[in-house]
């Protein structure tokens, strides 16, 4: 069991440095783009294309280690009474919840590249990267660093007119389908599943009560496409240069100026914080990034003062 552990360690630590140097890649092919258009006039033409790739390791390499480290959110009003093996059997059972669900999608996601492989297509970008490369590279690295799964019959592509239709459970009206799929989001969120495979797991039940399993389809190229925007990667160079903040002290100075002028007021922490997401998001204009960012600086500042994580 140490033994699997420490590989599992291992993995873990390597997805978040190539993670880590997918972000540093990212920050370059951008940089180069916006210096070449400002200062000479050219595009790289693919700076687009590669970001989204990039921001797909980022997703997927850094997520075992974002597991680990507890990154993700729960709820742990109720999670946090159990102790001991009560604690250990719902960590089990939410963990095989999880399993399923990224088997489901992994396996759909296979389905896509096999697709695009047969088909042949490639991407408009001047390098015509043929579109079922980038996915087979990131396909199979999901949030668990241990885990990766395929089809059945790798070069048979099941296609959605040659399924039977399964209605699953429809028969039982909208009405009552929706009070089964909140009653299971309850449940998961509830008891303490991390919030991201909590939404998943329910949509993917949502999913089988309106069709059956051939609603699962379209799940490949739906996450495939959802991961790679190069909109999204604001999200990661945000949070990048708000660690360099952090650690450059430029943040610890940005708060003691937010305090000077706030803290005197009643209820003066909360509007140092206002002030200073405002000023966050004026600058960057991506929620995601803000909350990420100014929540990094925060809870630094706050546990210098004295504060508990609570």
């Amino acid at each position: 069991m140490s033994y699997i552990q420490s590989i599992i360690a291992v993995l873990t630590n390597l997805g978040l440095w190539i993670s880590g140097v997918a972000v540093l890649f990212m920050v370059f092919l951008i940089t180069l783009e916006v210096a070449g258009r400002k200062l000479f006039g050219f595009s790289t033409l693919v700076a687009d294309e590669f970001s989204g790739y990039l921001l797909v390791v980022t997703t997927f390499m850094g997520g075992a280690y974002t597991l680990k480290t507890k990154g993700f959110t729960r709820m742990e009003a109720i999670y946090n009474r159990f102790k001991g093996g009560s604690r250990w059997m719902i960590d089990l059972a939410f963990s095989l919840v999880s399993l399923v669900f990224l088997t489901v999608v992994d396996y759909w996601l296979w389905v896509h590249i096999l697709s695009s492989y047969r088909s042949g297509l490639t991407s408009i970008s001047i390098f015509q990267t043929p579109l079922y490369i980038p996915p087979t590279v990131y396909g199979d690295r999901r949030y668990f660093s241990c885990v990766s799964s395929g089809t059945r019959n790798s070069w048979s592509i099941p296609r959605a007119e040659d399924q039977p239709y399964r209605r699953g459970l429809t028969v039982m009206g909208w009405e009552l389908a929706f009070i089964l799929n909140s009653f299971v989001l309850l449940i998961l969120l509830v008891g303490g599943e991390w919030i991201a495979f909590s939404l998943g797991a329910a949509g993917l039940f949502a999913l089988f009560l309106q069709g059956g399993t051939v609603n699962f389809h379209p799940l490949g190229s739906v996450v495939w496409n959802s991961v790679n925007n190069f909109t999204l990667t604001a999200i990661p160079l945000f949070v990048f240069m708000g660690e360099m903040v952090l650690h450059g002290g430029l943040g610890q100075r940005f708060y003691r100026g937010m305090g000077l002028i706030f803290l005197r007021l009643p209820g003066g922490l909360l509007q140092a914080n206002i002030a200073s997401c405002a000023i966050f998001a004026a600058v960057t204009g991506v929620s995601v990034a803000t909350a990420a960012t100014v929540g990094r600086w925060r809870s630094r500042n706050c546990l210098n003062e004295g504060m508990t994580e609570r």
